[in-house]
């Protein structure tokens, strides 16, 4: 050991080794501590949002449940029922299968009573109807004959030792007359808590008497000593210390019932597992330096030779390069994992060409190019709808989109226009249609349709796009304008045919109807002789909207408007309407306007033509507003993603543009090219231009189509730019690179 000491190389080993621990240790403290404070931020953060997700939710089912009941108590059946005087064999039937289909419709429904102490009958939806000395629960009779309640109320009940919330709902003109709704405490529990009954997370729902509603006691005790809270947000909070553990309380009241829902968080449970992984960090960075340092000495000693193994084995397997001069170690094995790097970027090139992955590109590339053979021949390979006669388009465009845009960020929309598509082929699928939805970026989304003749189904297209519309309504809460194209035979533009039917769905809008439109309801809204507005003025209108030049907007507007004062009334208020809808198909992704009310109720708001000025000059006003915006650093980002994301998926659109972008994204031009510059550090037409290249060597390389083919497929207009833009790329013409490329993979 002194010997080994007293080398100088080996005292340098040691102070590096010395050295390294406590760099080590020293980064592991600060390590831990950073991932505590991480840690537990994340931790209340989680717990608020599973806090507020379940105050919500609390609150929009026992509204739902209230409204039910509702429902059950405006029924004819039950309201005859109630008010009779007497016992009637007919009505009790009625009455009893009316209460068994609200309680089959309603799974937290656990019974339903109606109970009429003037005709002394009383119906249970679980036996049927008897007498009230007969009937089952006589503790609800005697609860109801002590405290008769004026108005519908929740109160808790107890029978047959199971609880349960009620609903009790008196006849308001029969004295004496009540419904009563028994909800399933352990389904709403298991519903509205789901399962976070637990030793670090309790919850409780209590009535104004502190009467347990819902939940457990555990985790709670010491509740009735807290005199001080602490405002958090839309929460009460508090710390108390019982049983040896300290807990933190969260309360919520739910006002209208006069309900508070507790929280019970216990601390230690909570950081317990901070603490341990806490450990295990530090623990793993000792390990970790242990055989780092394990490492080095060993390659100190063995003077590198596994490397040198390692240098050779790739030499062998790679062979030298011809007319090279001998390399070292470092070159061999860099080159070495540079190839099994490419070797891999290309294994992930061919999965991409996988059919299943490729359907959806497939189909958006046959849109926007329209009836291109090159296209629909390997569509054909994953999907029956191009080879099929009897083909139909329906575009469904979100509503409001700029509300939506703003509720909901860029990944969860892509997840709702996702779910929006599986849940449209489904219900195509099960009124007979086959079909195929494509997500066409921004608020618009694609269904490609045709009958399943197999089937012999004969459901309209009409009725099962308006079941479409209804599903997303209630599922997903997006409120939606369908519109249907008519028969596409073969060898029609799809991209025409697109076009036509996204402006199809701009007429909801002008008419307000909820309805699926199609080519008629278009010439029905255009079929009137009347004159139409200046189109000069409204194109130069909307561009000086379009580059924020608040000026000149008022200027042009104000020329638009005393074009007008001249008309007689119906003329005025037609080119209004024709205005309006203009600018509401111009800015449908930005504009604030209720479309379900129609242009005719929007503009019978204004009693003269300034008021209707004003109102227009306000609102393009705030157009140019939210276009001039500077949103944050993290919105940036998400901006560049959706460039990003939009360009690969309309890259062989031969019209993207920096304007068909900036209409997309509902922002001006110049703040897209500044956004997408400043994130990405390149332009935006050098990025287009740049995948689309990129798109035409993959091409070249893994398909026979022709260059002209590959040049239309990659979104080039002309021949002309596309060998241009290729060659200054490149530096050789698309035939010489497509043959250098075989050679290459073929030596």
């Amino acid at each position: 050991m002194k010997a080994f000491y007293h080398s100088k190389h080996n005292r340098h080993l040691l102070l590096v080794v010395f050295t390294a621990v406590a760099v080590v240790f020293l980064f592991s403290l600060l390590l831990s501590r950073e991932y505590t404070k991480e840690a537990m931020n994340d931790v209340r953060t989680v717990a608020n949002s599973k806090m507020t997700h379940i105050y919500k939710n609390t609150q929009f089912i026992f509204d739902h449940l209230r409204n039910y009941g509702i429902s059950i108590y405006q029924d004819n059946s039950i309201n005859t029922w109630m008010v009779a005087d007497e016992n009637d064999v007919l009505d009790d039937y009625s009455a009893y299968t009316t209460i068994r289909r609200y309680q089959s419709l309603q799974p937290f429904i656990s019974n339903v009573y109606l109970i009429n102490t003037r005709a002394r009958r009383a119906l249970n939806a679980d036996v049927g109807a008897s007498s009230l000395a007969e009937f089952e629960d006589q503790d609800l009779l005697r609860s109801l004959g002590r405290s008769t309640p004026n108005y519908a109320s929740f109160g808790s009940h107890e029978h047959d030792g199971a609880t349960y919330i009620t609903w009790i709902i008196p006849e308001s003109g029969a004295k004496g007359s009540f419904l009563v709704l028994l909800f399933n405490n352990r389904q709403l529990e298991k519903f509205l808590f789901q399962n976070d009954n637990a030793s670090d997370f309790s919850i409780q729902l209590l009535d104004q008497n502190n009467n347990l509603m819902l939940g457990n006691r555990e985790g709670f005790a010491g509740l009735e000593q807290v005199r001080e809270w602490k405002d958090a947000a839309d929460f009460r909070q508090a710390d108390i210390a019982s049983g040896g553990t300290d807990r933190q309380i969260t309360a919520a009241d739910l006002d209208l019932y006069r309900w508070t829902l507790y929280f019970s968080t216990d601390s230690k449970v909570l950081t317990y597992n901070i603490g341990a992984f806490q450990r295990k960090i530090t623990l793993a960075c000792i390990l970790l330096v242990a055989v780092l340092l394990g490492i080095i000495v060993w390659g100190w000693i063995r003077t590198l030779s596994p490397f040198r193994r390692l240098a050779r084995e790739f030499q062998g397997k790679l062979g030298p390069q011809p007319g090279s001069a001998p390399r070292e170690e470092d070159d061999i094995i860099r080159n070495g994992l540079h190839y099994l790097l490419d070797s891999v970027q290309q294994m992930n090139t061919s999965l991409r060409n996988y059919k299943d992955l490729a359907k959806e590109e497939y189909l958006r590339q046959w849109i926007l190019q329209g009836s291109d053979a090159n296209i629909r021949a390997p569509l054909s390979e994953v999907s029956e709808l191009p080879t099929m006669e009897q083909i139909r388009m329906a575009l469904i465009r979100i509503e409001s989109y700029k509300n939506f845009a703003e509720q909901y960020n860029y990944r969860s929309r892509k997840l709702i226009k996702y779910a929006m598509g599986n849940i449209a082929s489904e219900v195509a699928k099960n009124q007979g249609f086959k079909s195929e939805a494509v997500d066409m970026d921004g608020d618009r989304m694609v269904m490609l349709f045709a009958p399943n003749l197999d089937e012999g189904d004969d459901t309209s297209a009409e009725a099962m796009l308006m079941a479409v519309q209804e599903q997303l309504s209630k599922w997903l809460n997006v409120p939606t304008a369908v519109a249907v194209s008519g028969q596409i035979a073969a060898p029609d533009n799809m991209r025409k045919t697109y076009d036509e039917t996204y402006d199809l769905t701009l007429l909801k809008f002008l008419t307000g109807e909820a309805k699926v439109f199609e080519e008629s309801d278009l010439e029905e809204s255009f079929q009137s002789q009347r004159s139409l507005p200046d189109d000069n003025l409204l194109n130069e209108l909307i561009r000086a909207v379009k580059q924020s030049d608040h000026e000149r907007m008022k200027v042009q507007l104000s020329q638009l408007m005393d074009g007008l004062k001249a008309l007689p009334l119906e003329d005025l208020h037609f080119q209004l309407k024709m205005i309006v809808y203009t600018l509401f198909k111009s800015f449908s992704k930005v504009i604030e306007l209720q479309e379900t009310a129609g242009t005719d109720t929007l503009l019978n708001r204004f009693s003269s033509l300034s008021e209707v000025s004003a109102w227009l000059e306000d609102k393009l006003s705030n157009i140019m507003n939210d276009q001039k915006a500077k949103p944050s650093a993290s919105r940036k980002d998400e901006i560049a993603q959706e460039i990003i994301d939009f360009i690969q998926n309309h890259l062989q659109d031969p019209v993207l543009s920096l304007d068909t972008i900036s209409d997309h994204l509902g922002l001006s031009s110049s703040y897209i090219r500044h956004v997408f510059k400043e994130v990405y550090e390149i332009t935006l037409a050098d990025y287009i231009l740049q995948e689309r290249i990129e798109k035409v060597k993959k091409l070249l390389v893994s398909t026979g189509h022709t260059i002209a083919e590959i040049a239309e497929m990659a979104g080039f207009q002309t021949k002309s730019h596309f060998y241009n833009a290729f060659k200054k790329s490149e530096g050789i013409t698309p035939v010489q690179y497509r043959n250098s490329e075989k050679a290459r993979i073929g030596a």
